[in-house]
């Protein structure tokens, strides 16, 4: 298979530990931490935690006399706490395709594209594993490239290239028609290596039937939309394997009220599938329609991928679009939003299986920082903080049916970890104030990946200047400091 990403582009977090980054890791030793259990909602205290050939090897008293290496690379713990790496089950990185639409005019290399920036976004707000809902073959390349330990980075998991009808809904499909061709193309994503099968809106029953038929005869998941020229029963009773948006359930809705409610919670639960909310996305959309200029005043945004920042401008922003202003129209999404909150909330309660996830990179949605935001927009539901973690960490890893190596901080699992400065089960905004992280057994302090973010935002600038966004970025965080914003947007 043709692998579009060189070796030597993966430079933002390798920089961190230069050539030996695919040697193995010394011996790890987090000393006198609190470690969380996901699945109980409680911490142990007082604990030591021993890492090897990048998984946890023991967990053990404080107190107890142990055996450490004298090779070992020791942490302090004291007063932090443990936690599984977090899980981005929802996540976009560039493509070929995207960046040459988005900036036809410019000669783009591989490494303009980007992509592999977003790595240092990612693991400074503690996620660890990323599901890629939009594959190509670069994010193919970037995955093994990650597994294999030639690139720093969260663990890839990457779906298949949208599979749509016709008309596509959406960008950048592949437009299935039929059960034969349904057949072709998981046959093709199966062969070219995709982790599991993205559905999209506009699928006719035969090509969606097939589609989800043949991937499960490979043991291939399927993820995405809700074809919404089928029945919802279809799709949640033996077919698909998990829904991507709370939005998804909207269309099913008749009128938005307590027993529509009622009545999709009990087809989704009585199903056993899966849902990712994705609300801040949504939440970001309606702030896109609304003003713009706060959205792009936030102070995520100087960490947004120029090619992503550059279709946010209003001049190129959908939702700055007559279509949008209209009142009808704004009135209509709010109200979708405050259902979709209620419906997630009632997911919640009745036990239907939830996982953070957030779209990243659409609609002011910043890679990375969106997932600690997306934690704090479901607890404000009125859901516990052990429970938004736990969506966080075991149960997404349940979901990619990879819960005997991640999500929780157990012996025999991979150490892919985060070290919180506070207690994340007293408040989940705690998840933002991160000493470390554990990437595959190697440890990342704070000044680790802020040297790594830093350049991140380097290289975001020099392709701002070939953009010619630099000067509207800058002045939107001059807005953020200031309080007020340039008269152009």
């Amino acid at each position: 298979m043709k692998r579009w990403f060189p070796v030597t582009c993966f430079g933002v977090l390798q920089t961190i530990v230069g050539a030996a980054v695919a040697s193995p890791s010394a011996p790890l030793v987090i000393r006198d931490v609190s470690v969380i259990d996901v699945k109980t909602g409680t911490v142990a205290t007082h604990r030591t935690v021993r890492i090897a050939d990048s998984h946890i090897v023991a967990i053990i008293p404080t107190a107890a006399e142990a055996y450490e290496p004298k090779s070992a690379q020791v942490i302090d713990g004291r007063g932090r706490f443990l936690a599984p790496g977090f899980t981005d089950m929802h996540a976009h990185l560039n493509s070929r395709i995207e960046a040459r639409e988005k900036s036809p005019l410019l000669t783009l290399s591989d490494e303009d594209i980007l992509s592999i920036h977003h790595l240092a976004a990612f693991l400074y707000n503690g996620v660890t594993t990323l599901q890629v809902m939009h594959g190509d073959e670069g994010m193919l390349a970037l995955r093994d490239a990650i597994s294999q330990g030639a690139q720093v980075g969260p663990q890839l998991v990457v779906g298949s290239p949208r599979l749509d009808g016709n008309p596509p809904s959406g960008p950048y499909p592949r437009i299935v028609g039929s059960a034969a061709e349904g057949l072709a193309v998981v046959d093709e994503m199966h062969a070219a290596g995709y982790d599991f099968i993205k559905v999209y809106d506009r699928l006719g029953a035969p090509a969606y039937d097939a589609i989800v038929t043949r991937a499960h005869s490979y043991g291939m998941r399927v993820d995405g939309h809700l074809p919404r020229t089928l029945p919802l029963e279809h799709a949640l009773h033996g077919m698909q394997d998990h829904v991507t948006h709370a939005e998804e359930f909207v269309a099913y809705s008749h009128d938005f009220s307590d027993a529509d409610i009622a009545r999709i919670t009990k087809e989704v639960k009585e199903s056993g599938i899966g849902v990712t909310p994705t609300l801040t996305v949504f939440k970001n959309v309606l702030r896109s329609v609304k003003d713009l200029r706060e959205v792009l005043a936030a102070p995520e945004i100087r960490y947004a991928d120029p090619l992503v920042f550059h279709a946010w401008l209003p001049e190129r922003n959908p939702y700055r679009s007559e279509r949008f202003q209209a009142p009808s129209v704004r009135a209509a999404l709010t109200r979708q939003f405050e259902f979709m909150k209620k419906l997630v909330l009632a997911f919640q309660r009745a036990g239907v299986p939830l996982v953070i996830g957030t779209d990243c990179n659409i609609s002011g949605t910043v890679a990375g920082f969106s997932v600690p935001e997306e934690m704090q927009e479901i607890a404000g539901l009125g859901i516990s903080a052990a429970d938004v973690l736990r969506m966080a960490t075991l149960n997404a890893a349940v979901a990619l049916r990879m819960q005997t190596d991640l999500g929780t901080v157990e012996p025999g699992k991979r150490a892919d970890l985060v070290l919180l400065e506070r207690n994340p089960l007293m408040h989940i905004a705690n998840v933002r104030g991160i000493a470390g992280v554990v990437v595959r057994g190697r440890w990342y302090s704070h000044t680790d990946l802020q040297r790594a973010l830093d350049g991140a935002t380097q290289a975001f600038s020099r392709l701002d200047e070939r953009l010619r966004t630099r000067q509207t970025r800058t002045d939107t965080q001059r807005r953020n400091q200031n309080g007020r914003g340039p008269e152009s947007l």
